[in-house]
């Protein structure tokens, strides 16, 4: 019940009923003459003020108030006997003290002849409490998208601009107030970089889409913009919500870094080639050095003479040696060497270890020694060969780099595996170095690369094969106190004695001697050197020997075929190169030849191409040692061809 139903209620003031029907309003009721005073009121006033009815028949209605309020009731009070109504929003002032905001409407009647201020107080408490927190909430909203980092902007669906923040403004390049006058279906620069078409696919789909976008603003700023369309509803009504992130500096950075890793790859690819090429153009006179170093041997030197070629002899083994390590890399590289794994007990490999460096320690004044569990075999499995190549890199390293004090090969069981460690207490390691001790060509100690320090692919090496035996090999080291290198290894429980390491089947100068002597040889070299170097030295063992510069010359003879065997060189002068000429030989007979390729490419691609080979195949630098092990593989099979092709797997 409002104020106008109560003045439609024409009942005496002493009836009970009226006095019942107030009393009963959840709102405060109350009439009171021009000069304020309460002439009536219901329960929920006393109520809520606290005042009683005796209290409230002496009070004008100004007494609930305080401070600014008193003048703002009596203003409207005025206003409702001027006007005829008015209404106020005010804190009513309780008896104990405390305030309650109420609005206050009311309306003026007449009673016989007398004007009066009929109203009703209406408690607003929780009106205010959800008020104020709608606009903290506003307030805070506000505040977001005004200090977000990120560009906000609202259009409707017919494409004006609902409301935007300053960093899309800053985004887009253009002030915030020409923004809200955007429209974006009618933006040129939305309809010429496609904005609009994701805009409209959003719409469609009602989904969020996010791109990169590069365009150029209306407002003619050129910009890379990470951008989001939300397709919105509010109040009923569609809206797009945009979000941008300026990514120009993230995309130069992209584009800058995509560039250098172009021209680092370019740059690898070119120290690639010249290594190759370099690498092959090295390894022909090497080859034709060292084959020329042998057929000396053969010619009945002095005394004088033989210290001399030997001496000549061990370097190029050592020039070879540095050689065959960049082979090395380009088989791993390839993915050529496939670890065969069987048990083994490391006892053997320390037995192997001490034969080859104990000497080499003592040479140098070093202690040199091992330390493994006695009572039971202490067994692996692993790669025999690949663990021999790990372990001699990384003693030999120990030995190369320790002037004082000794050299100590370790393993032992730590967490189910076997814990392999060489220690040294040689010159150590700088941290700053420490990262980078496993990357081809590091060196520490040798920085004028004398040959001695060989070209830092050892642990290089080490660290492909440790790949392959499933383990990874680690580096501790203190400055001036030595290293310790390591790695682990499955333990095998299972372990059954399987022999020792195998020894080694190269023939004897002598085998090789008698291997070639009386036999027919073709040597298909276009190389000069090297074709001298073979021819001088097969001749020298007694055979008879045929040299072509290209397999089409070579080719032209009718009795070709009718030999012993065939060196061929890979890349020769002509159409054909080394294999093709030895399949046309292969198609004239009806029986497999007996050949064996060499070569000076060591590219990854060519030696991984080459790995299913019919015939052996020796990477130059070669000497007659591997030349004679690879035509040793003939010597019990009559004209038959091998199952494999030794020499072109493993660590040679």
């Amino acid at each position: 019940m409002n104020a106008q139903e109560l003045n439609n209620i024409s009942l005496p003031d002493s009836s009970p009923v009226l006095q019942a029907i107030l009393d009963a309003l959840p709102n405060i009721y109350y009439l009171v003459d021009m000069q304020g005073r309460f002439v009536r009121w219901n329960q929920r006033s006393i109520n809520v003020t606290g005042y009683s009815d005796a209290e409230h028949q002496n009070m004008n209605v100004i007494e609930l108030f305080r401070g600014a309020d008193c003048e703002l009731v009596a203003n409207r009070m005025r206003e409702v006997f001027e006007k005829g109504e008015a209404s106020v929003e005010a804190e009513l002032a309780t008896k104990d003290g405390r305030v309650i905001p109420y609005l206050f409407t009311g309306t003026r009647i007449t009673i016989d002849g007398h004007p009066y201020l009929n109203g009703l107080g209406t408690d607003i408490s929780e009106r205010q409490t959800v008020e104020h927190q709608f606009a903290d909430l506003l307030n805070f909203n506000q505040t977001i998208l005004e200090k977000s980092p990120a560009g906000i902007c609202v259009y409707s669906a017919t494409g004006t601009c609902v409301m935007a923040n300053e960093a899309y403004a800053k985004a887009v390049g253009g002030a915030l107030e020409e923004v809200m006058k955007q429209n974006f279906r009618s933006n040129e620069s939305w309809q010429r970089n496609g904005l609009l078409d994701l805009a409209e696919l959003a719409f469609e789909t009602g989904q969020s889409i996010r791109r990169d976008i590069e365009w150029t603003t209306s407002f003619g700023k050129r910009v890379v913009l990470e951008c989001a369309f939300v397709p919105l509803t509010v109040a009923d009504k569609s809206h797009l919500l945009v979000i941008v992130n300026d990514v120009s500096a993230r995309v130069m950075a992209e584009h800058a870094l995509t560039e250098s890793m172009r021209q680092l790859e370019r740059k690898e690819q070119a120290k690639t080639r010249f290594l190759a090429a370099a690498g092959h153009d090295l390894r022909q006179p090497v080859t034709a050095a060292s084959l020329f170093v042998y057929a000396l041997k053969l010619t009945s030197p002095t005394q004088h003479q033989s210290e001399l070629i030997e001496q000549l002899s061990n370097s190029m083994t050592t020039f070879s040696d540095l050689l065959e390590r960049l082979l090395d890399i380009s088989k791993f590289d390839a993915g050529l060497i496939k670890p065969q794994f069987t048990s083994f007990n490391m006892a053997e490999m320390f037995n192997w270890l001490e034969q080859n460096f104990a000497q080499v320690a003592l040479d140098k004044q070093l202690r040199f020694r091992f330390y493994f569990p006695l009572s039971k075999p202490l067994a692996v499995r692993t790669d025999i060969g690949l663990l021999k190549s790990v372990l001699m890199n990384l003693v030999a390293n120990a030995i190369k780099y320790t002037s004082r004090g000794g050299i100590l090969v370790a393993a032992r069981i730590h967490g189910g595996k076997v814990l392999l460690q060489v220690w040294d207490t040689g010159i150590g390691i700088g941290a700053e170095n420490l990262p980078h001790v496993f990357d081809e060509f590091y060196q520490i100690a040798n920085p004028q690369r004398s040959r001695e320090g060989g070209l830092g692919l050892g642990l290089s090496i080490c660290r492909r094969a440790s790949s392959l035996l499933g383990s990874e090999v680690a580096c501790r080291s203190r400055l001036g106190r030595g290293s310790v290198f390591e790695l682990s290894l499955p333990l095998d429980n299972e372990y059954q004695a399987s022999g020792l390491l195998p020894a080694n089947s190269a023939p004897s100068e002598a085998q090789n001697e008698l291997m070639v002597s009386g036999r027919s040889i073709v040597v298909v070299e276009d190389d000069d050197l090297v074709a001298a170097g073979l021819v001088c030295l097969l001749r020298e063992m007694g055979a008879v020997v045929r040299h072509f510069n290209n397999a089409e010359e070579a080719l032209r003879q009718e009795d070709i075929a009718r030999v012993d065997y065939f060196i061929v060189d890979y890349a020769l002068g002509g159409a054909l190169n080394g294999f093709q000429f030895l399949n046309a030989i292969q198609q004239r007979q009806n029986k497999p030849i007996r050949a064996v390729v060499i070569t000076g490419e060591t590219a990854s691609s060519f030696i991984k191409n080459i790995s299913d080979s019919s015939w052996p195949v020796l990477h130059k630098p070669i000497n007659f040692a591997k030349l004679a092990l690879c035509l040793s593989l003939f010597a019990d099979t009559e004209g038959s061809i091998p199952a494999t092709s030794e020499p072109t797997r493993g660590l040679q």
